[in-house]
């Protein structure tokens, strides 16, 4: 509630001014914002290598995906018990190596893990991604345990991108403890200037 009443003040005040609200904030810092896109992972592998080249035809360099995803929905107890079975997790990283090898080396492939794994298996599973150059691993475990994520961290060579739903002081400590190499902020989830004043304290802390 209070987002979207700042959201829109901020919007009112920018209008009123006549400038983009990215000057109000101290002005833009670059020209423009790099996107990934999310192939579908299908029924197959061979249909998501399918998906992931119409989508690097078109001209997108990065692809976004939860490797797992199709065989973990099957199993109905995942989210609960932080696990994937031994076939899920071989199938996730054969699906990775299957899209690496599609695009080459020149294409950025972001593994989002929405939080769900407990530190064993999101230990298995960066250390599974490893040789496959993964431009970020994204919650490989809940994003509310800082110390479940530095394990992580500790135990694979993966770089770190936080939940766009983690909360201020969430991401200052994540920053501090886990190196961060991107943080996602959503800008619908939170105060624009609230956001800001993350990024910047952040920086501080890395």
């Amino acid at each position: 509630m209070i987002s979207g009443i700042d959201i829109a003040l901020w919007d009112i005040r920018g209008k009123v001014l006549g400038l983009p609200i990215s000057e109000l904030f101290g002005g833009p810092v670059r020209e423009g914002v790099p996107i990934y896109c999310h192939p579908q992972n299908g029924s197959s592998i061979e249909n998501t290598v399918q998906h992931v080249r119409a989508i690097v035809d078109t001209g997108h360099e990065a692809l976004k995906l939860d490797p797992w995803q199709p065989k973990h929905e099957e199993e109905s107890n995942g989210y609960l018990s932080g696990k994937l079975s031994a076939e899920a997790e071989r199938l996730g990283t054969e699906r990775v190596a299957a899209i690496r090898e599609a695009v080459g080396p020149d294409i950025e492939v972001l593994i989002d893990c929405h939080g769900r794994f407990d530190v064993p298996t999101a230990i298995r599973l960066g250390k599974a991604l490893e040789p496959y150059d993964i431009y970020w691993f994204e919650e490989p475990a809940p994003v509310e345990s800082i110390h479940a994520l530095r394990q992580v961290r500790d135990r694979d060579g993966l770089p770190r991108a936080s939940s766009r739903f983690a909360r201020i002081g969430s991401v200052v400590m994540l920053a501090h403890k886990q190196r961060l190499k991107v943080y996602c902020a959503s800008p619908l989830n939170y105060r624009p200037r609230g956001r800001v004043h993350t990024c910047d304290m952040a920086l501080d802390t890395s």
